[in-house]
């Protein structure tokens, strides 16, 4: 059977050259280590294509089910500190609007104590309800 090859020549024929499956499943040292407990003869395997195939996909399937528990950590981990968060948000608000109610609160009793202790105001219901009247010149003592 003669072929052409990209110069046109009629005669030459290609040299067909082995296949190498970059995605064989055993390593070099594992094959050197059979090889050596076989008594020194060598055995080359031959892996069919959708054999190498099938060793992807399973290499494929074990990372996936090694990292999926890694990223679902992740986000369980994201999700939780993100409602405490949220639940913090809340519990601030919260204690705003009591700190809004306690300084309300303060402030009215503070200017009740100074209504109730201003002496205008104690000196006035003094002359209104009791009938207290200022006292003269002759009724003051003056201790020294």
């Amino acid at each position: 059977m003669a072929t052409r090859n990209k110069k046109g020549d009629a005669g030459a024929r290609k040299k067909r050259l082995p296949r190498r499956h970059s995605g064989s499943v055993r390593s070099a040292r594992k094959q050197k280590r059979e090889a050596k407990k076989s008594g020194g003869t060598r055995e080359r395997q031959v892996i069919t294509a959708s054999e190498a195939q099938e060793g992807r996909r399973g290499i494929i399937l074990f990372g996936a089910a090694l990292s999926a528990p890694i990223v679902l950590a992740g986000l369980l981990l994201y999700i939780w500190t993100h409602l405490g968060v949220i639940r913090l948000g809340y519990r601030i608000s919260e204690e705003k609007k009591v700190q809004a109610r306690i300084l309300e609160t303060n402030r009215m009793l503070r200017l009740e104590r100074a209504k109730f202790s201003s002496l205008h105001r104690i000196e006035a219901l003094g002359k209104k309800e009791i009938g207290l009247v200022e006292p003269t010149p002759e009724q003051m003592v003056i201790i020294p």
